[in-house]
């Protein structure tokens, strides 16, 4: 198929997959959805447009397992739309004009992460009604941490940097940045995660077709929704605090090896 065109038309969703979501607020709003690539014109939104990009991830999840799942007014079955095979591709919006430009403009944030593991490069691509494509390297949609991850790093592409070669170190320091909710999760994050610096070169440990998309075994007897949902992402993998729940985790593993090797 050829590449989707600036300007595209979104076919948004006939029904709400689920009830009303339950979202947390968040201060910097960017909202998610799934996408499948319809022709050069025209592309799906699979699902409503959401601020907790777990919901991504609970995805995939169905997808590999063959089962449903609902969570927290989420609703999704194996009968559902299946993701596109070719290119990781997600549709966003931005509550703000000025981080709709910041997106493109910060964009080599993560060209340079794709150009350090061999990736092919992001592709931004506007839509005439406020909509922006985002289509990726496959490899991101491959498990939950890495489209956690993806999603995380197109947020990060919001913020205003000095120099976007810096911004592991420059956005730690915007805790200023408040708004009515307070500092950005964003922010946070970036103070938080252990190692989210030493990975960022080493995303092939998430892409094992060999694993699952949790990196638990396929028939963990303590695998339940909200572990798939809550503590599934790169953030749960990266904050020390949720070891525990990491202890049959192979990433989780993985990520370990790679700290460890980096301290020599």
């Amino acid at each position: 198929m050829k590449e989707v065109k600036e300007g595209f038309k979104v076919l948004t969703p006939k029904k709400q997959r689920g009830g009303h979501y339950t979202q947390s607020l968040q201060p910097k709003l960017v909202l998610f959805s799934w996408a499948k690539a319809v022709d050069e014109n025209t592309v799906e939104q699979l699902f409503k447009m959401v601020m907790c990009r777990d919901y991504l991830g609970d995805v995939l999840w169905v997808e590999e397992h063959e089962r449903e799942l609902s969570i927290y007014g989420f609703h999704w079955t194996p009968a559902d739309p299946k993701l596109d095979k070719d290119k990781t591709r997600l549709l966003i919006q931005t509550q703000q004009e000025t981080d709709f430009a910041l997106i493109f403009r910060n964009l080599d944030i993560l060209h340079n992460i794709e150009k350090k593991n061999k990736w092919n490069l992001t592709r931004l691509v506007p839509s005439k009604d406020n909509f922006i494509l985002v289509e990726g390297d496959i490899n991101w949609s491959s498990s939950i941490p890495l489209i956690s991850l993806y999603s995380y790093l197109i947020k990060v592409c919001t913020f205003e940097y000095k120099d976007t070669s810096d911004w592991l170190k420059e956005l730690p320091k915007m805790k200023f940045e408040r708004s009515m909710n307070g500092t950005p999760l964003e922010v946070e994050y970036a103070m938080s995660w252990t190692g989210l610096d030493k990975i960022l070169d080493h995303l092939d440990i998430f892409c094992d077709d060999k694993l699952t998309v949790t990196g638990r075994p396929r028939e963990d007897p303590k695998i339940e929704n909200y572990t798939i949902h809550g503590s599934s992402g790169i953030g749960s993998l990266l904050t020390r605090s949720e070891a525990p729940y990491h202890k049959n985790n192979e990433y989780a593993r993985r990520i370990e090896a790679v700290l460890e090797k980096k301290k020599k």
